[in-house]
């Protein structure tokens, strides 16, 4: 899962995100960008996990043009899988 691929974890989150891994610049040559982008380009952050079901952000954004696009969207995954109700 990476900052920005999702609408719950915004590209701000890269903030937090590389404080957390101290001098990136000097420890593997990774920079923020004041636009939240990362150089050098085509880097990526984020945290994989492990899980016993295959899983890609991808499956839960809707953005039909992506290029980078490794699963199908599943408009229900979020409801079905990750979404809480609560009783009012």
């Amino acid at each position: 899962m990476s900052p920005g691929s999702l609408k719950d974890w915004p590209l701000e989150e890269q903030i937090p995100l590389f404080s957390l891994l101290g001098d990136t610049r000097e420890s593997i040559g990774v920079s923020l960008t004041e636009s939240l982008l990362m150089t050098p380009t085509k880097t990526i952050s984020g945290i994989w996990f492990a899980t016993e079901e295959s899983f890609e952000s991808c499956q839960l954004c809707p953005r039909e043009e992506c290029p980078a696009r490794r699963a199908p969207y599943d408009k229900d995954l979020y409801e079905k899988k990750y979404y809480k109700k609560t009783s009012e």
